[in-house]
């Protein structure tokens, strides 16, 4: 079978005529588990996949193609006509005729255009924009032909876009040669990444999409971690998606046989090996083949409702503290939040920047108390489980919105756990918090929905299964679960069988292991390992260690 690059280099061949003289990729991703968790600055644990996406490309010149768009501003047609040396086309190869060209020019009053796929590349160019200009001065025309092939199922939560944005990254960082490998010579760049740790997306006044990343003065020298936030940019901008930030990060900086524990509050990511061998389970994805639309769906109203829970609870612990100020005596103050403690924080409510800020202690005092400048004597029903959402609606903030609540600060508790349970081998606890981290994305998030519920309850109906979950953004795309390696036929086989009888589709079971990141293509195997990563280090030297001698200001993460 003809590998994924060969198919990209062949199709450009084809279409224009020549060799490309850049061949990049980026992969997909899978998150073992911490959902909707990145935008509210919490913790998650993903690895990338060897599933990728292919751009292989040159900058353009004048030649004949076929199937080239006649009009650059229409992004698909089949008609054939000459290459305008200030266009860019690009082809894609997993999409139909009519959907699979986009041609347009590149300058800094590019906009959206119809194809949607074509508006996450064009996102990327927008934030290179300037670097690129600076390498090709004092030529101003920026433009190439490409094409793109993916293995990475879309639709499936397992970051199709993500890697279209990292290979398109990768692709221009290549092309132009701009400055990816030479040390920093200031501080720059880490102030750039510093400005952007609050990635919890609010609503933009003047056009209604989540703010973008303040990148407007880039250094010359561009670290993986901009790259991941440029790409970051172009999904909220211009796919209007309000994603957080973990599947760009780790598309960026994925290492093979290690998950990537990463604090998205403070920007740090930590290794966690998992190296698949003889002894350890393996990690099947299940893809429902029900796809989801992120920028369409339930998404961005989840995205709100995190909002809204921390506007809640900072509005009270502000009101809180005025009262402590005022009145220390207060019979509004609760006993567990002492007069002192109250006194002593200064603007509490304003120091919770997130949700990753709120325990559950406090969650629960917002939700089940009235607003603290009102009078709080009145004897208020309580749930009999204090797991259960209380039947009264609170007046700080609604059952549902706490409920989504709940769900990131139990899934920031739950992923820290699985991270200890993984240093000591114990699959059953890793296992265990997997499933419940299922219970509260169907429950509490409610970004589940009936074909994956089935998958999910038919591979726990395996001996030998550990655990199972749905995993990405969610209303369909993907399970992961974590099965014993003499039950992965076993696993397979029922899933598939019982699953097409239940919803008659097909599903799709993949056994993975953690993949590299994005890297340029250096040459061709001829066995399955089709790609050499350029940057991939000896077996006993950490990639991170190569990051580290790029960026200064890392070190002390590294040595963690």
């Amino acid at each position: 079978m003809m590998s994924i690059m060969q198919k990209a280099i062949t199709e450009f061949e084809s279409k224009f005529g020549s060799k490309p003289e850049v061949s990049v990729f980026a992969p997909g991703r899978v998150n073992l588990i911490g959902e909707h968790t990145d935008y509210n600055n919490g913790y998650v644990l993903p690895f990338a996949l060897p599933m990728i996406t292919v751009i292989v490309g040159s900058k353009s010149s004048s030649m004949e193609i076929e199937n080239k768009p006649s009009n650059e501003n229409t992004e698909s047609t089949n008609n054939i006509t000459k290459i305008n040396k200030n266009e860019t086309n690009i082809f894609s190869c997993n999409l139909k005729d009519d959907e699979a060209y986009a041609t347009f020019v590149i300058n800094k009053n590019m906009k959206p255009g119809p194809l949607k796929w074509a508006n996450y590349v064009k996102g990327v160019i927008s934030t290179y924009y300037e670097d690129i200009l600076d390498t090709i001065k004092p030529s101003t025309d920026i433009s190439f032909n490409a094409v793109i092939v993916s293995n990475v199922p879309v639709g499936s939560g397992l970051s199709s876009s993500a890697a279209l944005e990292v290979a398109t990254a990768t692709f221009l960082e290549q092309l132009y040669k701009l400055n990816t490998t030479v040390k920093p010579n200031n501080s720059r760049d880490k102030k750039t990444l510093s400005s952007s740790t609050n990635n919890t997306p609010t609503k933009n006044k003047d056009n209604d999409i989540p703010p973008s990343i303040n990148i407007t003065k880039q250094p010359p020298y561009i670290s993986p971690m901009t790259k991941a936030l440029r790409c970051v940019e172009a999904e909220r901008k211009w796919a209007g998606v309000p994603c957080g930030v973990m599947d760009q990060i780790i598309s960026v900086l994925g290492l093979e046989n290690h998950l990537v524990l990463l604090d998205c509050k403070k920007m740090e990511p930590k290794l966690v090996p998992f190296d698949g061998n003889s002894a350890s389970p393996v990690i099947v994805i299940i893809n429902s083949n029900v796809q989801h639309n992120l920028g369409g769906s339930e998404y961005p109203i989840r995205v709100q409702q995190c909002q809204d829970a921390l506007s809640a609870i900072q509005k009270y612990y502000n009101e809180l503290q005025t009262i402590a100020k005022s009145d220390p005596n207060s019979h509004t103050l609760k006993p567990s939040l002492s007069t002192n403690n109250i006194l002593n924080t200064e603007d509490i409510g304003n120091q919770i920047k997130s949700l990753r800020d709120v325990t559950m202690e406090m969650l629960d005092t917002v939700h089940n108390d009235k607003p603290p400048s009102r009078n709080n004597s009145i004897d208020r029903e309580k749930s009999p489980n204090k797991n259960q959402t209380t039947t009264i609606e609170s007046q700080n903030m609604n059952s549902v919105v706490y409920r989504r609540a709940r769900h990131v600060i139990t899934e920031n508790n739950r992923v820290l756990r699985t991270v200890e349970a993984l240093g000591k081998r114990d699959w059953k606890e890793v296992g265990r918090l997997m499933t419940e981290s299922h219970a509260s994305l169907s429950a509490d998030y409610e970004v589940s929905c009936g074909e994956i519920d089935l998958l999910v309850d038919l591979a726990l109906s395996v001996p030998g299964v550990y655990g199972s979950r749905i995993t990405g953004g969610g209303f369909g795309g993907c399970t992961v679960t974590l099965v014993e390696r003499n039950s992965v036929a076993t696993l397979k086989a029922h899933v598939t069988e019982k699953y097409k009888q239940s919803t008659g589709k097909k599903c799709i079971c993949y056994e993975v292991l953690p993949s590299a990141g994005a890297g340029v293509i250096s040459s061709i195997k001829s066995d399955s390992k089709e790609m050499i990563h350029p940057n991939k280090p000896p077996d006993n030297i950490s990639i991170w260690s190569v990051f580290a001698a790029q960026l200064p200001w890392l070190v002390p993460l590294l040595a963690r």
